[in-house]
């Protein structure tokens, strides 16, 4: 897959939330650093892989974390967007939890990218995705750890990375059983929600877990019963990345989570109508853009969608 060049929008912002501010108070800066470079800069991108999740951490050292890996019919554009962006192995992959639309795509990475460790919320699922999945780690050989609540990841000494879900006793819903993290890189904050839902939200607050984060990745792609009220109130995010499918057949996002994001001024950046979201940090400010021909965006993009849903 060729894409004709990857960078469409820039929007850079600092932790005062009001641009990236010169040395001497005058405003915004339109420069930007070498992003895909790595650097002292961690990348995230929010890939978009249509129905589905896929999250690809860079951090300053050059290590790299997959979250998921989108559904199986993406997966031949997920490894592309993998090689594209000079991706050669992968340090650790995770999968949240069983559903197809986060772990589909498994298989086609681990065939294309050495893998160091595969992790997973210990939860079995009962479908071939994941049966296939597991099949291919053990034929590879390849450690597999599972994660609680409290649980920590190591992937580059500067990032702080808790695992804050699942609960040692499992829910009924999968979606609630889903791994979710909060990675710290300085002064930034990133929370991956998974697929969790109210139930996990719950216990995560009934918890008293540290649910801050500059940057969230919104559960259950905008679906109506996750990031409920109070999560949002904790979590307080100034950016919103909402990854689903163009006119998915769930119809998410949510107009009912939508709503509840703008009335707290938070950013949304949507998969389904900016392509893949990258957001570069230096850990104190943050450069996002937008690449509206990566994978699977494949109905067209309504016009000014950045600038619709930038606001």
């Amino acid at each position: 897959m060729q894409r004709s060049g990857p960078v469409f929008f820039f929007l850079c912002l600092s932790l005062l939330f009001a641009g990236c501010i010169q040395p001497d108070g005058s405003g915004i800066s339109d420069q930007h650093p070498a992003v895909f470079t790595g650097g002292s800069n961690l990348t995230v991108y929010f890939i978009s892989v249509g129905q589905g999740d896929s999250i690809l951490v860079r951090s300053p050292a050059g290590k790299t974390l997959l979250i998921d890996a989108g559904p199986a019919s993406s997966s031949s554009g997920l490894v592309s967007f993998l090689h594209e962006e000079n991706v050669s192995s992968l340090d650790i992959l995770l999968a949240t939890h069983s559903h197809e639309d986060h772990i589909g795509g498994m298989p086609a990475v681990l065939a294309a990218f050495p893998v160091g460790e595969v992790i997973y919320n210990g939860f079995p699922g009962n479908t071939t995705y994941y049966e296939r999945f597991m099949k291919t780690v053990a034929k590879k050989k390849i450690p597999l750890t599972n994660v609680t609540a409290g649980d920590t990841i190591s992937l580059d000494p500067v990032l702080s990375i808790s695992v804050l879900n699942p609960r040692k006793t499992y829910f009924d819903d999968p979606n609630n059983n889903s791994v979710v993290l909060r990675l710290v890189y300085r002064n930034v904050s990133f929370l991956f929600a998974g697929d969790a839902a109210q139930g996990a939200e719950s216990a995560m607050l009934a918890n008293g877990d540290n649910l801050s984060a500059t940057v969230l990745k919104v559960g259950h792609h905008g679906d109506s019963r996750s990031t409920g009220t109070q999560f949002l109130r904790a979590v307080h995010p100034e950016i919103a990345v909402i990854e689903a499918g163009y006119k998915n057949d769930h119809h998410n996002p949510s107009n009912k989570t939508l709503n509840r994001f703008r009335a707290a001024n938070v950013t949304i950046y949507r998969t389904d109508l900016n392509g893949t979201v990258m957001i570069d940090t230096d850990g104190t400010n943050l450069w996002v853009s937008t690449m509206q021909d990566s994978p699977a965006l494949v109905l067209p993009v309504p016009e000014n969608a950045a600038a619709a849903t930038a606001s």
